[in-house]
């Protein structure tokens, strides 16, 4: 007998061998462990109380890190986001018109800015890399279902929260007005985030970002306005300032206007915007039976207190309780306009004559952002 020789060991049969891999591939296929191995990202948790965002397991709080930016480029009309700012000649640069505002074939419209949620992670895997996503997760009868947000939104909200945090105020909205047009089915993850960076830039006084405007001997808010395209109104509550208190050498702030809105009919929205920068969204009632036209208009009259013309007869004075108008008129023409209303309920609704109403509060806003000559497009 050999002294080294070794006992042959009886060798596996290759088909144990191939049954074993094919168990574990239908182990990891049934409890669905790939997505969440290749995915810890972040979460977004729907429930009765609303929307919001977390970091999922493994993920320390505030951590955004894992959140991939291999996404592909945003579209090119807001693609320089990053770099919003206002110039020293005061005009706003960095947005311009979404493409969304397209009227002609507005579902087609909107699905080549949306796509599929396939469509776009895998228009996103192929810019670069291995793509890890969000993970949107909903409540239904059945239990929880899990979607992954398009790479190209979650990488968005990692950037405009990054740059939240640096205080880059005009970058951070910018990302975001960028993601509000083009992602309007996730609208409810930017709103809040959107609502109090515009208020810092639009709404208050209290923060600077571009030079003010230094009133003039003989100047109103009235030609002040006109300079830089926005209602006196929108100056008078900007700036706290009354027009007969207006002082020469005053210093007021200023943007590059003119506002205008987009009109969501299927989502009874109004979204006043300068520019494509997000200012408000404001809940609306639309006409009953498709009355409400699509198209894009112009503010043409402005009128407080206006008086109602009743198609079918009748006049109802203005300040009058019945007048359905309520306080504030904005004509698009061909009897149709902006309008309060004396029906609350009636928002969200579609209910009138082929109008556009909005609570009490909300249309004295739009009053004051919308003047004269600015575009509101309609869309369904």
């Amino acid at each position: 007998m050999e002294p080294f020789a070794e006992q042959q060991k009886p060798s596996v049969p290759w088909h144990l061998w191939l049954t074993a891999v094919a168990a574990c591939l239908f182990f990891i296929w049934c409890f669905d462990l790939v997505p969440r191995v290749l995915t810890d990202g972040l979460v977004v948790v729907r429930s009765g109380s609303g929307a919001g965002l977390r970091p999922s397991a493994g993920v320390e709080s505030g951590d955004w890190s894992d959140i991939s930016g291999s996404a592909g480029d945003l579209s090119e009309q807001m693609s320089a986001g990053g770099q919003a700012r206002q110039s020293a000649d005061d005009q706003w640069v960095g947005l311009t018109e979404p493409e969304s505002f397209e009227l002609s074939e507005p579902e087609a419209a909107r699905g080549a800015d949306l796509g599929s949620d396939s469509d776009s992670d895998s228009e996103s895997a192929a810019d670069g890399g291995v793509r890890q996503a969000s993970w949107e997760v909903e409540q239904s009868a059945s239990g929880a279902v899990q979607r992954a947000l398009p790479a190209e939104l979650a990488a968005g909200l990692r950037r405009a929260r990054e740059q939240r945090q640096r205080d880059e105020v005009l970058e951070s909205h910018a990302e975001l007005s960028s993601l509000y047009w083009k992602y309007p089915e996730q609208r409810q993850l930017l709103t809040s985030d959107l609502r109090e960076s515009a208020r810092v830039i639009f709404l208050s006084a209290e923060r600077q970002f571009s030079d003010p405007h230094i009133v003039a001997w003989g100047e109103t808010l009235e030609s002040i306005g006109r300079e830089y395209e926005l209602p006196w109104q929108y100056l008078a509550r900007l700036n706290g300032v009354e027009p007969r208190e207006l002082q020469a050498g005053q210093s007021l702030k200023v943007v590059r206007g003119p506002f205008g809105a987009v009109v969501d009919l299927s989502a009874f929205t109004l979204t006043v915007h300068m520019h494509g920068w997000y200012v408000q969204e404001y809940r609306i009632g639309i006409g009953q039976d498709g009355r409400t036209p699509t198209g894009r208009f112009t503010v043409r009259e402005k009128l407080e207190n206006p008086t109602w013309y009743n198609p079918d007869g009748g006049v109802v004075e203005a300040d009058d309780p019945e007048n359905p108008l309520g306080e504030y008129w904005l004509g698009l023409g061909d009897h149709i306009g902006i309008h309060g209303t004396t029906d609350p309920k009636s928002i969200g609704r579609a209910a009138s004559r082929g109008c556009l109403h909005l609570g009490d509060a909300d249309i004295r806003e739009v009053f004051e952002l919308l003047g004269t000559g600015s575009e509101v497009v309609i869309r369904r």
